[in-house]
Formats: structure tokens, C-alpha cells, sequence
């Protein structure tokens, strides 16, 4: 029975050593977790700035197409305004209302 307290203690010291390492480890493992979490997370907002940048710029582009084709519409609406002239009974000119969508 001598080897009692030897065992009780050899137990009882891996076991404090157990005690003290399984925090160690569970804390590590979260941190480990937590900075692959963060490291997808860039990932994903690096994708979407780069997304939004890309439809930004096409945003642009179409809203400099539509300035210019409502610029050239004002221009044949005008141009349609001169040839559209007509007189009334009177011979007056009757002036020509361009025709305006309600949004």
C-alpha cells in the first residue's frame, strides 16, 4: 500500500495540470475560431466593396446614356415644334405644346 499516496498524487497532479490546460485549450480554440470568423468576414466585405464599386460605375455610366438621350429627345422636340406649327382660322400660328408623360 505504499504506492497509494504515490498514485493519489501522480493523479492529483494531472489532474490540476488538467484543470489548468482544458481553459488554456477551450480559450485557444475560441480564439482560433474567432479569428476565422473575422478573416471570412473580410473576405465577404472585400467581395461586396468591390460588387458595389462595380455597380456604382454602372450607375454612372447609365445615368450619363440617359442624360444624353434626354438631351437629344429635348433637341427633336424642338425640331418637331418648328415643323408642327399650323394656323388657326385666323392664320395664326398655333404654338406646339411638347407632350409631357405625368410621373
Amino acid at each position: 500500500m505504499q504506492w497509494l499516496p504515490e498514485l493519489i498524487t501522480a493523479l492529483l497532479g494531472g489532474g490540476l495540470v488538467a484543470i489548468f490546460t482544458v481553459p488554456e485549450k477551450k480559450a485557444a480554440a475560441r480564439l482560433d475560431n474567432a479569428e476565422r470568423v473575422v478573416a471570412k468576414y473580410e473576405e465577404v466585405m472585400l467581395k461586396y466593396e468591390k460588387r458595389i464599386s462595380e455597380l456604382e460605375a454602372e450607375v454612372k455610366e447609365l445615368r450619363a446614356e440617359a442624360d444624353q438621350k434626354d438631351a437629344r429627345i429635348s433637341e427633336l422636340e424642338k425640331a418637331l415644334a418648328v415643323l408642327e406649327r399650323k394656323r388657326n382660322k385666323k392664320g395664326q400660328f398655333i404654338k406646339y405644346q411638347p407632350h409631357v408623360e405625368n410621373n
